[in-house]
């Protein structure tokens, strides 16, 4: 009886069991379409984001510009990776000896020079940072606080946080970096082959450098000491002793030397300049010592007659020798002696020091110099002496006897 009261067929429950299993089937495919979507909205805003960062970025690559009844809402830009700052030293001759600050812009390679406080109008040029015209709303405002430098950039009315200048040292420039007609092109491109030795070792114990300027058929040397000027006068580089001699024209002077090369820093006009000459490959002599003389016979103490490059000379003690034409000359006038030491007259030289005698051997001490004088060479040749008269008499009877 209660078996058939469980299987009793009731026709007004399919309706709600039928509802019930389908709200159960929804109710899971809604959980299973829900959860992706969850999962997704992430995904979906970071791109948004993203895009609004590059947009706020590229903001920066326009030209800022005052246009009509339009402000811009970009933000300021910060400068100070784009921007190299150096304190541009003003010329020694200038009365007004101001603070200048040389600005270059780094990825445009452009520089200018302001004396602080300045206002520097700037623009973006196809997303690349230049100097623009008077009058920008964008600029670039040196000033001083509490004898510090800073900067502080403004669009518009707005401005960006002020920020203490760091400065560089100005950069090394080359030969092709200045026109064709600038004085420091010709400067550049010449030659700095060391110190010469030889001034430094008999006339003064101080380093004297020797600067090689044009062409090399038309080379002209000039020697000059750390701190020494220079100034382009009559077209061409020439010593001065004092930096108003220049006239406000370009000079130069010599900072330091290193194996890197000779440093020189200068002016033209009011613009500062550094430049760099590497040293030129040694002008190795031709002469072998060994194969030099011939026929050396002590005359004194302090002078020798030989054969030099088969050539017949009488030398003193402190003579300078000098070959030029292929042919040897004794330096003995003061303007002979001058000229050799300004460059006017070049050759290999020879220097006689001392005639030594060491344990009944006698031999001739010197040093020998390449053309630019900046290799030296140490000379020590023995004098082979005569033989004694008894032992030729004593060979010439021996042969006697033998012929006998």
């Amino acid at each position: 009886m209660s078996a058939e009261k469980f299987f009793t067929y009731r026709p007004e429950r399919i309706f709600w069991c039928g509802f019930l299993l389908l709200s159960v089937l929804i109710g899971c495919v809604a959980a299973l379409v829900g959860l992706p979507q969850m999962d997704e909205t992430p995904r979906w805003s970071e791109p948004k984001r993203g895009k609004e960062v590059n947009k706020e970025f590229a903001c920066l690559h326009v030209a800022l510009s005052q246009s009509a009844g339009e402000v811009w809402s970009c933000p300021i830009p910060d400068l100070q990776r784009q921007v190299a700052f150096s304190l541009d030293p003003s010329r020694p001759d200038e009365a007004n000896q101001s603070m200048q600050v040389s600005i270059r812009l780094k990825d445009s390679s452009s520089s200018q020079r302001f004396e602080v406080p300045c206002s520097i109008p700037l623009i973006y040029r196809n997303g690349i940072l230049a100097f623009g015209t008077k009058g920008s709303p964008f600029r670039l405002e040196l000033f001083r606080d509490r004898e510090v430098l800073m900067g502080q950039v403004f669009v518009d009315d707005r401005s960006g946080e002020p920020f203490r200048l760091l400065f560089e040292e100005n950069p090394i420039q080359t030969a092709q970096e200045f026109s064709e007609n600038s004085p420091f092109r010709q400067l550049a491109l010449g030659r700095w082959w060391g110190a010469d030795l030889f001034y430094q070792t008999y006339i003064e114990e101080v380093l004297k450098h020797r600067i090689d300027l044009g062409s090399p058929l038309e080379a002209r040397l000039i020697d000059v000491k750390v701190g020494d000027w220079l100034a382009f006068l009559e077209g061409e580089w020439k010593e001065i002793s004092h930096v108003e001699e220049a006239q406000k024209g370009c000079i130069a002077r010599v900072l330091s030397s290193s194996p890197s090369g000779l440093l020189i820093e200068g002016w033209e006009e009011n613009r500062h300049i550094r430049l760099c000459l590497p040293e030129a490959a040694p002008l190795a002599s031709k002469i072998k010592v060994e194969e030099l003389f011939g026929s050396i016979r002590i005359r004194s103490d302090k002078q020798i007659s030989c054969l030099l490059d088969k050539q017949c000379l009488i030398i003193k003690v402190n003579d300078w020798v000098v070959k030029t034409s292929d042919r040897w000359k004794i330096l003995r006038k003061a303007e002979e002696k001058e000229a050799f030491l300004k460059g006017k007259l070049v050759g290999e030289l020879f220097v006689l020091d001392q005639i030594s005698n060491k344990q009944g051997q006698k031999s001739i001490l010197g040093h020998m110099y390449n053309l630019a004088r900046t290799q030296m060479t140490a000379v020590d040749v023995p004098v082979l002496g005569r033989r004694p008269a008894s032992a030729y008499q004593q060979n010439s009877s021996e042969l006697k006897g033998k012929v006998r």
